[in-house]
């Protein structure tokens, strides 16, 4: 074949060789092509960027079951909030189990009905896995039900605390001081106070 030949004898040739045969051979007066420039992305400041992302699509899942009503209406009544009830499975138990226990309380001179939360797992023998799970949940319903000066507190008490160096050694007293914590702002709300905080 004799294009295989011209080409066994072209790949032999010298690269200046090689320039002559190719000026030999284009065609007189022809413009050439400028080389296609090769585009690099341009480098932000910054890998990952809120500006480049898209809505997300609507997902379903045992996980988005949302906060209950009843969790709601404890909130309203000034009740402690045990995270235990910011659990996946507890919320599951909410949405899904019909006839959950209630007790009555005397709010403002009035008789209501809360659900008993001794249906659920106890808040202080959570462990370190569900402790975290359930503060996700928690503060997703702080930023959807508080204002933003309490969901920030209440995040920052959250990092400080899950920021710990041996949070799984001194988890009981972590979780203990949390559980405090949470509970004296429900009974009484105070404005943070860095040096009581830290006492």
């Amino acid at each position: 074949n004799h294009v295989t030949q011209v080409l066994a004898g072209f790949a032999l040739l010298t690269p200046e060789q090689r320039a002559d045969v190719e000026r030999a051979i284009k065609p007189m007066g022809k413009a050439t092509a400028d080389p296609i420039p090769v585009i690099k992305p341009v480098r932000s400041s910054v890998l990952f960027s809120e500006e480049v992302e898209r809505p997300a699509p609507a997902t379903t899942g045992e996980h988005k079951f949302g906060v209950h009503p009843e969790v709601i209406r404890l909130a309203e009544y000034k009740q402690h909030l045990p995270l235990s009830l910011f659990l996946a499975e507890s919320q599951k138990i909410l949405f899904l189990k019909p006839g959950l226990s209630r007790e009555q309380l005397i709010h403002n001179g009035s008789k209501v009905y809360i659900i008993k939360i001794d249906q659920f797992p106890e808040e202080s023998r959570l462990d370190p896995t569900d402790w975290m799970e359930a503060w996700a949940n928690y503060l997703t319903f702080l930023e959807a039900e508080a204002s933003d000066g309490v969901y920030r507190r209440w995040a920052r008490h959250f990092k400080f605390l899950s920021s710990h160096s041996d949070l799984r050694q001194n988890f009981a007293a972590i979780l203990s001081f949390d559980i405090e914590q949470r509970r004296e702002y429900a009974a009484l709300p105070t404005t943070y106070d860095e040096v009581a905080y830290l006492r």
